[in-house]
């Protein structure tokens, strides 16, 4: 038994690992999008300007293809006023905490937003203008949690966990699993920020795959 256990254990990290590489390159590249569009001059001269928020941004940010459904991205001016958005309506901004701390700082600000409906993953971006290297609006972009995790069943669970091991998204099974926790690796604009990979099995299931692959190798 003790075997088995150990067998499920190591199958379990080895699957582990690979979602969280997944999760890890899904936000690499939606970050990459959300800063090559905060560092874009021409980002900065439309956001001071309405015909070039109606020229410019706007086409720009309703044909992204976002890699996670129900994520956004939002750019905002100095008060937080929404300019222009992939989400219709735009979200606003105006008395959120991530983007008062990203004015203040002009330095990026990432955090786990926890409102009604799902947590999301927010992350905050100065646009500065360039004559001046002044914080003149941002880009804010925002990815539903439970969107970044592959499809639970009956037999395979699957959730994330923020600093204080609170669940975030996902489902803990009610039944009788093994689990392993995967810590992402999140670099750049959002290094630093916690958040956990759980995988789970259901025990009785793992158990008898197990005793299958067992009695195949001993009849070999």
């Amino acid at each position: 038994r003790h075997q088995i256990t150990t067998q499920s254990q190591m199958l379990l990290e080895a699957r582990g690992k690979l979602e969280k590489r997944e999760i890890e390159l899904t936000l690499a590249s939606m970050v990459d999008l959300a800063e090559s569009i905060a560092t874009n001059t021409v980002t900065a001269n439309a956001l001071a300007d309405s015909r070039g928020r109606e020229i410019y941004l706007t086409p720009l940010l309703r044909n992204q293809k976002l890699a996670v459904p129900g994520a956004s991205l939002t750019v905002v001016d100095y008060r937080g006023r929404p300019a222009a958005s992939s989400a219709d309506p735009a979200p606003d901004y105006t008395r959120d905490a991530d983007f008062a701390a990203m004015m203040a700082s002009g330095k990026p600000r990432a955090g786990i937003l926890r409102g009604p409906g799902a947590a999301a993953l927010q992350l905050a971006l100065p646009i500065r203008y360039r004559l001046t290297e002044q914080t003149e609006g941002g880009v804010m972009m925002r990815i539903p949690l439970a969107g970044l995790l592959a499809p639970s069943n009956a037999i395979d669970g699957r959730w994330l966990k923020d600093a204080g091991g609170q669940l975030a998204a996902g489902r803990i099974p009610e039944h009788a699993h093994f689990s392993v926790d995967v810590p992402l690796s999140l670099s750049g604009s959002l290094a630093g920020l916690p958040l956990t990979l759980s995988v789970a099995l259901d025990r009785d299931d793992a158990m008898r795959s197990v005793q299958v692959l067992m009695g195949v190798f001993l009849l070999i």
